[in-house]
């Protein structure tokens, strides 16, 4: 049987989130493409890992890698729009540059993140959850619609 009127899959995006600690437990944010902060971000590439993406993300950065984090978060693909997002959110370790200091960056403690929106308050607890050791090892689930 033909069908007359096929719709297209909704096509999954995954998007790669860090939520980069420094030495004395900072989080990294990046300023967004509207002027607001928010961590850095990118889309994962076809045949990509998370972790890959990650990596390449940190490059842009102006830091360095030192280790990746026990605890990473993971909201699921949602079936609303014409296209799903898949997000995780990948702690790491890293040591902060020694140059000049990027205008576009700035370090905060978690519990100070000036950040706006649909997921902050999960991930500020994500965040302070991790660095004040309360959360266990290994991939959690975050939920939010």
């Amino acid at each position: 049987m033909t069908r007359s009127h096929a719709f297209p899959a909704p096509r999954l995006r995954r998007v790669v989130h860090l939520l980069a600690f420094d030495a004395t437990g900072h989080l990294l944010l990046r300023r967004s493409g509207h002027a607001e902060w928010a961590y850095p971000s990118l889309h994962v590439q076809l045949g990509e890992t998370y972790e890959d993406a990650a990596r390449r993300l940190l490059r842009t950065t102006r830091t360095e890698f030192v280790k990746p984090g026990e605890v990473s978060g993971r909201h699921w693909a949602t079936p609303t729009g014409p296209a799903r997002y898949e997000r995780r959110f990948q702690i790491v370790h890293v040591r902060r540059a020694t140059s000049e200091a990027d205008p576009h960056q700035k370090w905060v403690l978690p519990s100070c993140v000036p950040l706006t929106g649909r997921w902050s308050d999960e991930l500020r607890r994500l965040a302070e959850g991790y660095r004040g050791g309360w959360l266990p090892e290994g991939p959690i689930r975050l939920d939010w619609d």
